[in-house]
């Protein structure tokens, strides 16, 4: 049981059987269930009228990992420091010229701001990763651009290069709850693996699509099937910029698919070699390889081609606070 649902439930009761909050928390702590958990809880108003008291506790001193909790600082701070109506822009840039053939004998840069919920689906209002191609490549082709010389190049030199912290699980950071930190998310730094289980427990589970597709990526299949109604129990094992991954535990039978969520290896560079795909099959080659830059770059030479705003921070923080 989550804090969050454990202060509802506690909440809840209180209206039903006219107990103290305290009193229902130090009724909980007695439960069988809860005799060998690690668990804490304390909450208090923050308001004079109010005062200080806690209007409940328990294990309030206890050191404990706060999970998403923490949220709520860094969305205060955000909210604070950036106003709720802040928004984050993305922008596309060319550098170089075009000559009279419409080749642009410079670079396409995708520039992050910190935006983290480009090309993603948790908040509402934000382009798909299919509408977010069409959108620069029209901006590209507008220009007059009918081939590139060089590069598609994604700059998440705002932030340092992605990366997660050394002492994190290897069983979450291939996950999508184990993302990692880019000026340059993408696609909510996330992608969904399909699998078909078996017809019986203990059967392999068949991978039958990733989506999106990730250029270079391999795994090893160790998913099998579990018992009917057991839910999501895989995992996937990978890391930041490693185009390898295990998928291994279990996933419920009497599924016709069933999905789990990975961490994208690298979202910056993955945005950068969807826009070059994009651009390729609409016929505009591109000379090299996508990649990323992670040191600080000069654009006031360059052009500005399109910019995307992200929805105004209040609402990213709405959408946060609830998932």
């Amino acid at each position: 049981m989550t804090v969050k649902r454990l202060i509802i439930f506690v909440l809840t009761l209180t209206f039903l059987f006219a107990q103290t909050p305290q009193e229902l928390v130090d009724e909980l702590a007695q439960l069988p269930e809860l005799k060998h958990a690690q668990w804490s809880v304390y909450a208090r108003y923050v308001d004079a009228v109010n005062g200080e008291e806690p209007v409940i506790k328990h294990n309030e001193d206890m050191s404990l990992a706060c999970a998403s909790s923490l949220k709520v600082i860094t969305i205060g701070l955000a909210l604070d420091k950036l106003d709720p109506d802040f928004t984050f822009k993305t922008r596309l840039y060319y550098s170089g010229n075009i000559d009279e053939d419409g080749l642009l004998n410079g670079n396409i840069y995708i520039v992050g701001d910190g935006d983290p919920t480009l090309g993603g689906d948790q908040v509402g209002g934000v382009y798909s990763r299919k509408k977010l191609m069409s959108i620069w490549v029209k901006a590209i082709k507008k220009k007059g651009i009918k081939a590139i010389k060089g590069s598609i190049i994604a700059d998440e030199s705002l932030y340092p290069p992605y990366h997660v912290p050394g002492n994190w699980s290897w069983e979450d950071i291939g996950n999508y709850y184990g993302a990692g930190l880019t000026a340059l998310c993408f696609s909510d730094n996330k992608y969904y693996l399909d699998f078909k289980p078996g017809e019986k427990e203990g059967d392999v589970a068949e991978v039958i699509a990733m989506r999106p597709d990730i250029p270079g990526m391999s795994y090893k299949n160790m998913m099998k099937t579990g018992p009917m109604y057991s839910g999501d129990n895989g995992y996937i094992i990978s890391a930041p910029n490693i185009y390898y991954a295990l998928f291994h535990g279990t996933v419920p039978a009497g599924e016709e698919k069933f999905t789990i969520k990975g961490a994208i290896p690298n979202p910056a560079l993955l945005a950068a070699q969807m826009l070059q795909q994009s651009l390729e099959k609409e016929g505009l080659n591109v000379g090299n390889e996508a990649y990323v830059v992670n040191e600080k770059q000069n654009y006031h030479n360059d052009k500005l081609l399109k910019t995307i705003k992200s929805p105004p921070l209040k609402r990213i923080a709405e959408i946060t606070n609830k998932l």
